[in-house]
Order: structure tokens, then sequence, then C-alpha cells
């Protein structure tokens, strides 16, 4: 082979090996543009998601509050029918985390920078919103408990009726007893119970409601960041 022939032949190779490096070099860049996209649009589902269970939190929160005055109330040998409406009727934590699960099953988690909103997103959704779960649970059961109590030992005055809220979900109205009924059921060693361990439980899901807030509060501003790199 003449030397000619060589060098074409080497710098044929060479702008094989260069082409092929090139086109390798510009799928990643496109691939790490797609990953990129991927992080940041998910992400700001995760921001929309936030800001949905804060939202909750803080309308919840002024609830609880009023109820746990109204526990208060009974152990101090006070009741009203407003009181007793607000510990006979209960909520559901209806956390919001589709775009968490999008981001983990996506993969997308992985294109995070800051490990530090890695680990604050895995801590909110898995840590705080099982804790969630099982304190609405306990307050759910002592309600039951607590209602079915009430309406087994104390006659009501009128039945629930069935109506709509403004979600179009069925909604039932509290119980009513009267005053009478009311004022004689604190004399009720069992309903005075009833209402410490209600306060004891909805003072601890304001904790936690207060603690998921400021969690939250840290997440939208390490996302903020994480969206601006």
């Amino acid at each position: 082979m003449k030397q000619s022939q060589i060098k074409t032949f080497l710098f044929e190779i060479f702008i094989l090996i260069f082409s092929i490096t090139i086109s390798f070099y510009i799928q990643d860049r496109l691939n790490d543009f797609d990953n990129e996209q991927l992080k940041n649009g998910t992400l700001i589902g995760v921001q929309n998601d936030l800001k949905s269970d804060k939202a909750f939190f803080l309308m919840t929160l002024d609830y609880l509050y009023k109820r746990v005055k109204f526990a208060q109330d009974i152990q101090n040998g006070k009741i009203s029918q407003e009181g007793m409406n607000s510990l006979l009727l209960t909520w559901d934590f209806g956390g919001q985390n589709p775009n968490f699960k999008s981001l983990i099953s996506t993969g997308a988690l992985e294109y995070v920078e800051n490990k530090s909103l890695s680990s604050a997103l895995n801590y909110y959704y898995e840590n705080s919103y099982g804790v969630l779960d099982r304190m609405g649970e306990m307050y759910v059961n002592l309600f039951y408990k607590f209602s079915n109590y009430m309406i087994l030992n104390y006659p009501i005055e009128s039945m629930p009726e069935i109506s709509r809220d403004k979600k179009n979900d069925f909604y039932f109205a509290p119980y009513h007893f009267s005053s009478k009924v009311l004022t004689s059921s604190l004399d009720d060693f069992r309903v005075r119970n009833y209402a410490f361990d209600m306060k004891r439980i909805i003072y601890a899901n304001i904790k936690f409601y207060e603690e998921a807030i400021f969690r939250i509060e840290n997440l939208e501003e390490l996302i903020k960041i994480e969206l601006s790199l």
C-alpha cells in the first residue's frame, strides 16, 4: 500500500471516529436536555401539589384550634350545640402526590442536582405523609367511638340530613341534641374522657400540620432554587 493510500485510510478512520464521537456527544446533550425538561416540568407539578397541601393545612388548622377549645370547654363544664357539632364531624387528609410519584417512576428524581431537595422530598412524601395518615386515622377511630356513644346513650332531637357540599359530595349534617341533654352529658365522665382524648389527638394533628407547613415552605424554596439552575 502506497504512503498516500495509508494517509487517506488513516484520515478516513479519523473522520469516522470523530463523527461517531460527535454523534454520541450530541445525543448525550439531547438526552440531558430532555431529562432537564422532564425534571423541571415534574417539579413544577410538585410545586402545585405542595401548594394544595399547604392550603388544606392552613384551612384545617383554623377548625382544629376551635375543636381543641370546644373539647376543653367540655372538660371545664361548658357545652354548646356548636361545640358538639364540631367534635362530631371528622375530616380526611387528602394529600396531593401524583407529581412526586411521577418524579420517581420516570427517574426524574435522579436528575435533581441539589441532593438536599431530593432528601427533603423523600422525607415529606414518604415519612410525613405516613404520619399524617396515621394521625388522621386515630382521630377518625375516636370520632366514631364518641359519635356512637352519644347516639346510643343520649336522645337525639333531630336526625342528620343528607346534603351536598360545594364539591357536590354527600355531606351529613351532625346530630342535634337538646340543650338539656347536652347539659346532662357533662355529668358523664365518659363524655369528658372522650373530650380529653379528642383534644389530645387533635392537638397532635395540629403540631404535625404546622410541621408539614414548615417542610412545605422549605421545599418550595429548594425547588425554586433548583429550577433556576
